[in-house]
């Protein structure tokens, strides 16, 4: 299910405030560490609360994404998600599998300023497809994703803020 998978990609963004330059690397990953509340999902659909929590381990950002039973689900969704960063080939990658047996791999190249762009492909349908995440300030992003590699239309959209430790 495509559109559960982008709940999770939602999850995968936050930064430094809007317009700072990220340092390099996985350091440029620290701004999600935390727990998120997120609202999103399908823009055909109705909103739905999602939790996100992050953290740093053994150089990986770990990320489980859980949507609760609400609206017409019949089960709570959970995924988790690994994203580590290359050096020698200036990307990141992020893998993520969840309860519904779907995975998606995604990649994308360092970025300036407060918006990421992510190229992916999942399990659901196998095309390349993409999303963008901007860190509004240090407590809030937003995550669009788009059906294809060349869509300007949005498919998903969801909006997270940090949650107090």
């Amino acid at each position: 299910m495509k559109t559960t998978l982008m709940i999770c990609m939602l999850i995968i963004a936050a930064s430094v405030p809007a317009g700072a330059q990220p340092t390099g690397g996985m350091s440029a990953l620290n701004y999600y560490v935390g727990t998120w509340a997120c609202m999103g999902g399908p823009t055909k659909y109705a909103p739905l609360k999602a939790t996100i929590t992050v953290a740093m381990s053994g150089g990986l950002m770990v990320e489980t994404v859980n949507v609760g039973v609400q609206a017409k689900m019949d089960t709570a969704y959970i995924q988790n998600v690994a994203v580590s960063y290359d050096p020698k080939a200036a990307a990141y990658s992020r893998t993520s599998n969840d309860n519904l047996a779907e995975w998606s791999v995604s990649k994308a190249t360092p970025w300036t300023g407060n918006t990421e762009t992510w190229s992916d492909v999942t399990s659901s349908d196998g095309k390349l497809s993409h999303f963008q995440t901007v860190r509004t300030d240090q407590d809030h992003f937003t995550s669009v994703g788009y059906p294809t590699a060349t869509d300007t239309t949005p498919d998903f959209k969801a909006t997270c803020q940090r949650q107090p430790s």
